[in-house]
């Protein structure tokens, strides 16, 4: 190695450590894309299967529905941010015998007024958003 390319090593090398001192790079989002070309490259490339998008969408819509109905429940109670909510009045409120089920089998969390509630499946490793078991915003 030429001594040249050793001082641009170090100088690309010191770049990108700056970069996660400051906070530009964030690890978490660089892992998990590394980790998705290298252990979901045929994913990645052909893009996520048409039902697991279809079971997607009907997560994050039931839990756009559970948190809709956490909010009404707050408002008719009078609860403030960071209070708990049980599943009894979130079916209560939306008319629920039980809560809803994740067609893909994972679990919801209602968490306290303030958080959204999620999904057990969460973001899954893809760098597709739409296949994500989360809401970001509401």
């Amino acid at each position: 190695m030429r001594k040249s390319e050793l001082i641009f090593l170090i100088i690309i090398i010191g770049v990108v450590v700056g970069l996660f001192a400051t906070g530009v790079l964030d690890w978490d989002i660089v892992y998990g894309r590394i980790r998705a070309i290298f252990y979901r490259a045929p994913e990645v490339i052909s893009g996520p299967k048409i039902r697991s998008l279809e079971n997607a969408s009907i997560c994050r819509a039931n839990l756009k529905a559970i948190e809709s109905a956490k909010r009404r429940v707050a408002q008719r109670k009078g609860l403030t941010a960071g209070a708990r909510i049980t599943w009894d009045d979130v079916c209560k409120e939306m008319g629920w015998k039980e809560p809803p089920k994740c067609p893909d089998g994972g679990t919801y969390s209602l968490n306290p007024l303030g958080i959204l509630p999620t999904c057990s499946i969460g973001d899954n490793g893809t760098l597709d958003e739409r296949d994500d078991h989360r809401i970001r915003n509401y």
